[in-house]
């Protein structure tokens, strides 16, 4: 901050939230007084905070003052993907919404499904009080998406570099999915009275399945009950 020189010599000082920071000034070649502040490095604590400089040559009259605010650009803080409660289920709509905190101006907020950007119609954005972006994706989800990963990325455009992310794997539940096929060695041309044939049933299901039964001519040829060790 400058100033014109005055008899007797102003006294010029810096402070903030009731702090002085600085109290040095020099005469410039102008004969102006000329006090600078300097703050090494900003940080997320410096936004919005005031800094007041004053300048007083004599105890008979409030000193002049002039206040600056700094206002700054920053980045995501934070992202988190909040699923929904229940379990999915393949062929049913479910909302995930993610949280954003601490970016201003207010985060992006973008999808991803297994790598692909989900398309604009499927979300939304909304913002609130306190640097939150919360961003919702509608999905509904197939049995081959069980497993897949879900990302939603927050990223501020006004500061380079800014963009996190959180990442969550799709665990669908969806009914058995059988395939009955007669054992692969076997020539099912070949085969004759009195031959061993075998058949190889092959079912895909979330949880996985307890239990497989086998029939023939609709009564319970075989039903095996199976342990599953899950690690």
């Amino acid at each position: 901050m400058s100033l014109f020189r005055s008899r007797p010599e102003p006294i010029v000082t810096w402070w903030s939230d009731h702090v002085l920071l600085e109290r040095e000034s020099v005469v410039t070649l102008e004969g102006q007084i000329r006090s600078d502040l300097i703050i090494p490095k900003l940080g997320r604590a410096h936004h919005q905070r005031t800094f007041t400089c004053k300048a007083q040559n004599n105890n008979q009259q409030r000193p002049l003052s002039q206040d600056v605010t700094i206002e700054m650009n920053l980045r995501p803080q934070s992202v988190k993907i909040k699923p929904p409660a229940e379990p999915l289920t393949a062929g049913t709509t479910f909302y995930f919404s993610c949280e954003s905190k601490g970016s201003r101006p207010p985060a992006i907020i973008s999808w991803f499904q297994d790598g692909r950007q989900v398309d604009a119609s499927r979300t939304q954005t909304r913002w609130s009080a306190g640097e939150v972006t919360t961003g919702v994706v509608t999905l509904v989800p197939s049995r081959s998406d069980d497993g897949r990963e879900l990302r939603c990325e927050a990223d501020n455009p006004e500061v380079p570099d800014s963009a996190r992310a959180d990442t969550l794997i799709l665990q669908v539940h969806y009914p058995p999915v059988v395939v009955l096929e007669m054992g692969r060695s076997l020539k099912p041309h070949s085969i004759k009275q009195g031959d061993d044939v075998y058949f190889e049933c092959r079912v895909t299901a979330n949880p996985p399945p307890y239990r497989v039964t086998y029939w023939r001519n609709v009564s319970i040829y075989l039903q095996l009950q199976l342990s599953l060790h899950i690690p």
